[in-house]
Order: structure tokens, then sequence, then C-alpha cells
């Protein structure tokens, strides 16, 4: 069993994160300026720590396949260094993306396409925090349902909720999935459709809040891609509350890939101006 601390108490600041929100207000989002590049810069992803962000870019220079990479800070809320492209990871047969990393910070889960443009998840383990990534294995049990991308999981990392666009019973589109398992050594099971949040529209880049109970996702069904939120009373219960973030609309501007910070005081997400490359933002609880 991998050694697991201070998750509960994690959960517990998270809840009372998310229940502050009712009254609290997000403040006017800022560009991460020392992170962004000329290229596509996206998929945010905060370690529980706060010391680390990995996200990934597209299109750089001589190369346009999505690479993943990293960037580290001294302590939480400070400024980042300079990112660093995880090299062991990538390769240039396809696309490398979606990082999602555990509380202790030695497992990743992400996406990697393989030939014939297909979309899997993969995870990597490593032995320590000092240690460096490397290629991941994939998850097979879930590859076999299709074209699958956006990992993220909860802290106990029991529940992964993915995008597809292939499985049957899907709505439209691209759509939301989740599954579980009973252990962390057990493969997923009991895959379902989130018919209650999912459109008929583009309905993707999902992020579960680390206790399982808020997701937020992006979707296009209202003529341009937004971002929302819905949350749930329990594990077994459907989400609901579905919530438009209209905050966080942009004019001219997609609005996509939220990504909560793991005490729900920060969101991280994507602006993505028409004919223009994306950036990196963050808004936090004021």
């Amino acid at each position: 069993m991998k050694a697991r601390t201070n998750l509960l108490l994690l959960a517990v600041l998270g809840a009372l994160a998310l229940y502050g929100q009712a009254s609290a207000q997000w403040a006017e989002p800022k560009s991460i300026a020392e992170i962004n590049s000329d290229y596509h810069d996206k998929s945010p992803f905060l370690s529980y720590d706060g010391l680390t962000l990995y996200f990934s870019r597209q299109d750089g220079p001589g190369w346009h396949y999505t690479r993943i990479y990293e960037a580290t800070r001294p302590e939480p809320f400070g400024s980042f260094t300079s990112a660093e492209e995880i090299t062991a990871l990538n390769y240039s047969g396809g696309h490398v993306d979606y990082p999602w990393v555990s509380p202790d910070n030695l497992r990743m889960y992400y996406y990697r396409t393989e030939p014939g443009s297909i979309g899997r998840l993969k995870i990597t383990e490593r032995a320590s925090i000092n240690d460096p990534w490397e290629p991941g294995i994939n998850i097979s049990e879930l590859n076999i349902l299709g074209d699958l991308a956006n990992p993220s999981l909860t802290s106990d990392e029991l529940t992964i909720v993915f995008t597809s666009r292939d499985i049957p019973r899907g709505r439209g589109g691209y759509d939301i999935w989740m599954a579980t398992r009973p252990d962390e050594n057990a493969h997923f099971t009991n895959v379902i459709n989130l018919t209650e949040i999912n459109s008929s529209a583009l309905d993707a880049h999902p992020s579960i809040s680390p206790d399982g109970l808020t997701l937020y996702f992006d979707s296009d069904r209202n003529g341009t891609t937004q971002l929302f939120r819905a949350t749930r009373e329990s594990l077994d219960a459907p989400f609901d509350n579905l919530e438009h973030l209209s905050f966080f609309d942009s004019p001219g501007s997609s609005i996509c890939f939220p990504s909560p910070s793991s005490d729900g005081t920060a969101l991280y997400f994507v602006r993505w101006p028409q004919n223009d490359m994306t950036d990196i933002y963050v808004s936090y609880i004021s």
C-alpha cells in the first residue's frame, strides 16, 4: 500500500474552501506571465503542495505535438521559475498532455496519442520526488473503451473522470465519463456517462475535487467554450447544481481547461482568443 499522508486534512480543507465559495468572490484572473510563451500553453495542474505547476505546450519552435512541462517555486503563491520540459514522457510521434499528479507527487496520470491518433490514458510512477519521471504504462481497462483524454482523480485515486467521444451511449460530441475502483491496486470499473451534466455539444476537460464532490469542466453548449461547475451531496449521488461560471467569460475568447487547486482557493484555466495562442491564468478566492 502506497503511503498516503494528510489526505483527510486535505479533504477537510478542500471542503471548507468550497463551502466558503458561496459567500466569497473570485478575484480578477491574472496571466501567469513567467510560464506563458509565444506558443499554446494549456492543461494546468497545480501539485497538492502548491509548489509545482504541471502543464502542456503545443506548436513550439520546430515542432507541433503537445509536450508536458513543469515549473516550480520555493513556496506556495510565489512566482514560478522558468518551465522545463519533462523529456522522458514526450515523444515525436504524437501528443502528450493533461497531467494529473497524486498528493504524494509520486504518480502522474496523463494522456498520449498512439499510432492512428488514438488517445490513451497512462500512469507513471517514481520512487521519490527527487527521481525523474519515466514513460508510463497504459491504463488498459479504460483504454479498451476507445479514444480517451483528460484524466482527473480524487485524492485517494479511487475515482477517475475523463473525456471520450467514441464510447457508445455518449450524448454527442465529447462527453465526460467516470469510473471507480475499490482500492488503488485494482482496475477501474463501473464506467458511467455523466448524463446529468453532459450535453449534445462538446463537454470536456473535467477536473474533480479531492473529495469527489465538485466537478469543473468546460463546454461550448452556449455557442462558445465556457467554464462550468457541478456538485453532489455524496459519492453515490449524481452531480447536480450545475453552474455556468460566467465571471470567467471573456468576449472573443474560449475559456477552457479549468483546474482548481487542491484546497479550492485558486482556479487555474486557459484563455484562447480567436486566431491567437492559449495562455494560462489563475484566479484566487478573495
